[in-house]
């Protein structure tokens, strides 16, 4: 539920610069491009990716540890390598490494302690990375282990409300083979199960911002405006992905702006399967939509498409979409003496009719509704489904609360609600009636919403929404617990991390610990205490996904909540294309872009 502030904006950028490039006019580099453009046009197809951020909004983050939103992570991807990365089936693989370190191939161990290894031991947890001898920078420096030191440096001095400068907290040192630069040890502090997106951050050139970090005197804000990254951003030497910024074009009378890029042959995750690739900007996803129906676009990023224009693309060969990690869902309030009645909560979970919910949200075709909080992609349940409503409720592997109108009136009544004349539940003379707390964000949150309350209300159980702004709602409805009843939003569960933060009962939020826990049921267990516990510990994944199963059996069978469906991202792509992927985790469709193969 929480997001960075764009640090990069500290740079001052003029509204016209684009991957960091001030416009000082063409170039004779780009006047030959744009010719060499022309000539492609017409004599075959120049592979292309069209994002709906215009140049005169969005200035790009180009340092690869910099904060970057959405869009500036996925073109990121194209242009910086990083340590390991999350596939298309979230699992976590090298890409700047040789081989995944395992405690089973003896790069992932406990450092000894007084000549013994500590069991269970939460400290001196030790990595061994290698890095492939063929990876380079752009302008072919080897990549290097001091690379990487230089990076963790500098994301030491970054704000703790970055990405990178969270990330490297949990980080105490890195240590380079002195034999060999191609290899160092990374050594963790406190480290934990979901240790692996620590290493998630990029190396940054030493050759070229050594000397600028020196300089800084470990300032990171006069370091980040002195960066050869913002003062000569052509470099080839600044970028070690699968593609170098070659050249660009801004403000060019009668001609759209774009950036050229080019393969890095020595990338190290591996060979790059296209030659180049252009980067176009269009004013909205209409007029992307339109470059992609008509042939001038190859590619519309899962980051730059909204529903509504998802719907735009007539081709449905050149849709693609996936369940992304924010899951929308509906919290019971525990504290409420009405919903301690588990019967309750069972049947207005039983009473959600989630096909309905599927279609009048316009929840893309082939992509399941949520029946647990577990991801698909992390229990190995199907990722696409036949309907797209739902999936059978017998592969699941805990209690399952689906549509079922009829076992719902048998648990009220068996709670002693009854509905007779009144069209609503009744007790003892006070009728069913909850609110229901949300913010409306878009389309889909807003149906959802309109129709949960629809179906509750036939089915006999009055519903007030209570809607708020998405700031109020996020920092005193939910966090201070001012919702009575329900709270319709999404929780962000990444693959791999622990879900502590929503489950645990130390973090229910209460005046005591200064409402700075996100258990905004005010559910908790001592068992998934424990679990919990075991999972910040574990470090093997099928250890780590019976402990996760075991956690979603739990809140399946108690219902301190409501999974409705995980948040869909979506993308277009020409069928040409092969080779693409939207895989739903924020590694982004881009973070396997060395494996497009354009068709021409």
């Amino acid at each position: 539920m929480t997001g960075f502030p764009n640090i990069y904006a500290l740079l001052g950028l003029t509204a016209c610069t684009l991957f960091g490039f001030s416009v000082r006019g063409l170039s004779e580099a780009t006047t030959n491009l744009a010719t060499n453009l022309a000539t492609n046009s017409s004599s075959g197809h120049q592979p292309t990716v069209v994002t709906t951020a215009p140049p005169a909004s969005w200035s790009v983050a180009l340092h690869p540890l910099a904060e970057a939103n959405r869009k500036e992570s996925w073109l990121r991807n194209l242009i910086h390598g990083q340590l390991i990365a999350l596939d298309k089936q979230w699992k976590w693989q090298c890409q700047l490494c040789v081989n995944l370190p395992s405690a089973s191939n003896g790069l992932l161990r406990l450092s000894e302690a007084n000549g013994r290894t500590p069991k269970n031991s939460r400290q001196n947890l030790v990595i061994d990375f290698e890095i492939p001898a063929q990876a380079k920078w752009g302008d072919g420096k080897p990549v290097t282990a001091g690379d990487f030191i230089l990076a963790l440096k500098i994301a030491w001095a970054m704000p703790a409300s970055t990405k990178s400068g969270n990330l490297a907290r949990s980080i105490l040192k890195f240590t380079a083979d002195i034999k060999n630069n191609k290899r160092f040890s990374a050594h963790l502090r406190n480290p934990r199960g979901d240790f692996w997106f620590a290493f998630g951050f990029r190396p940054v050139p030493s050759h070229l911002e050594a000397e600028v970090w020196k300089a800084s005197e470990g300032n990171y804000q006069d370091y980040i405006k002195a960066t050869t990254y913002v003062t000569d951003p052509m470099k080839a030497g600044l970028y070690s992905g699968p593609w170098l910024p070659k050249t660009q074009r801004l403000r060019v009378a009668g001609a759209r702006p774009f950036v050229l890029l080019e393969a890095n042959p020595a990338f190290g995750g591996g060979k790059v399967q296209t030659s180049a690739l252009v980067i176009r900007f269009q004013r909205d996803e209409r007029a992307a939509v339109a470059d992609l129906e008509g042939g001038n676009a190859d590619i519309i990023p899962e980051t730059d498409l909204t529903l509504s224009g998802f719907n735009l693309i007539t081709r449905k060969d050149t849709q693609r979409s996936a369940l992304g990690t924010e899951l929308e869902h509906i919290d019971f309030n525990m504290r409420n003496p009405l919903l301690t009645d588990i019967n309750l909560r069972k049947a207005i979970s039983l009473l959600i009719n989630r096909h309905d919910l599927a279609r009048v949200t316009g929840m893309p075709p082939g992509l399941p509704m949520a029946l647990g909080f577990l991801h698909p992609g992390l229990t190995g349940l199907p990722l696409r489904t036949d309907r797209g409503d739902i999936l059978n409720a017998k592969v699941f592997q805990h209690p399952v609360w689906g549509y079922a109108p009829s076992e719902a009136i048998a648990l009220l009544q068996q709670s002693g609600w009854i509905r007779e004349t009144s069209k609503i539940w009744t007790k003892e003379g006070t009728p069913l009636e909850v609110d229901l707390d949300t913010s409306q964000v878009d389309h889909m949150r807003s149906e959802t919403v309109r129709t949960l309350v629809r179906q509750l209300t036939d089915a006999g159980i009055k519903v007030t929404v209570r809607e708020h702004a998405t700031d109020v709602f996020l920092r005193d409805t939910l966090r201070k617990v001012k919702f009575k009843y329900l709270a319709a939003y999404a929780w962000r569960m990444p693959p791999g991390t622990v879900p502590d933060g929503i489950l645990e009962s130390r973090q229910i939020p209460s005046l005591q610990n200064g409402y700075s826990g996100e258990n905004t049921t005010g559910w908790g267990t001592r068992a998934v205490d424990e679990i919990l516990e075991k999972l910040r510990d574990e470090w093997d994944p099928t250890a780590r996904l019976e402990l996760l199963r075991q956690i979603e059996t739990l809140t399946s069978t108690d219902v301190p909540f409501i999974p409705l469906y995980y948040r869909p991202l979506m993308a277009g792509a020409a069928s040409s294309l092969s080779g693409f992927n939207v895989p739903g985790h924020e590694g982004w469709s881009s973070g396997m872009a060395k494996d497009w193969v354009f068709a021409k």
